[in-house]
């Protein structure tokens, strides 16, 4: 075995830099693809941690087509810049810059298609089941165990969380969740999952919330409604075909985030 594989072996599945893809893995921090399976190796949960795409370098044309269709202009390229690092911060196994994601506008605009690609891009073990907002899973401990070893969390027509909710909320998004099992004991563990919302109603959210909460959110903004013609049943099974082009878009992202420090509004 190569110093390089050794030294991968070491540092798996602690350090959140590797990121295990078909056949391999991506060293975030060489920023190089390491072709070497580990889960033989090391003892973590079947599907976990396993990205579902290879590292091929391509892009997905049929993708940059839909974000340009669906984030338009000189402020889109902004949102597609912010969401090609949220994407990419999904990949990392910590939660260093305490940012969840928002998805608003109404109607057929292509949030729900990019939650698709998200899903797929990341794989389903390791996004947790929807719920319907962040007082549902905070409020329930048994729901927060959920996601443990996730790399996402999904909340359908949410509201933005209130007074109530801010602490727990903030403790999720920096990586603290405490939880447990049904008849076990309480478990702290150190939570990676990305909370992304999807909502219709900005200005109703944000009447709701804290101010503190927002500095927490990336918001990313539909401008329009698409007409169905425009997102059809077949568009996202024609992207997710190109799930290894999604995957190296993200990767860029993650690189960017990294190199910037952050998300453009920090």
């Amino acid at each position: 075995m190569s110093k390089q594989k050794k030294d991968v072996e070491k540092r798996w599945p602690d350090d959140p830099m590797l990121i295990q893809v078909i056949g391999g893995v991506v060293d975030v921090q060489e920023r190089k693809f390491i072709s070497h399976g580990i889960h033989a190796h090391k003892s973590v949960p079947t599907g976990y941690y396993f990205i579902p795409a290879n590292f091929t370098g391509k892009k997905s044309p049929r993708w940059q087509q839909f974000l340009d269709e669906v984030l338009p202009g000189d402020e889109g390229k902004i949102s597609q810049r912010q969401l090609q690092k949220f994407f990419g911060y999904c990949l990392l196994r910590d939660c260093r810059y305490s940012k969840a994601l928002v998805l608003c506008g109404s109607g057929p605009c292509g949030k729900s298609l990019i939650l698709n690609v998200l899903i797929a891009m990341l794989g389903e073990d390791n996004v947790m089941a929807p719920c319907a907002s962040v007082s549902e899973l905070i409020q329930n401990s048994f729901r927060i165990i959920e996601l443990k070893n996730r790399l996402a969390i999904l909340l359908q027509k949410s509201l933005i969380p209130t007074e109530k909710d801010s602490i727990a909320f903030k403790q999720i998004v920096s990586g603290d969740s405490p939880g447990h099992f049904k008849y076990q004991p309480d478990e702290n563990f150190y939570n990676f999952a990305k909370i992304v919302f999807n909502t219709n109603d900005m200005q109703h959210s944000r009447a709701q919330a804290l101010p503190s909460l927002f500095s927490r959110l990336v918001i990313i903004n539909f401008p329009g409604i698409l007409s169905t013609e425009e997102i059809n049943t077949q568009l996202s099974n024609q992207i997710i075909e190109q799930i290894d082009g999604v995957f190296t878009w993200a990767l860029h992202g993650l690189y960017a985030l990294l190199d910037d420090g952050g998300f453009e509004d920090e």
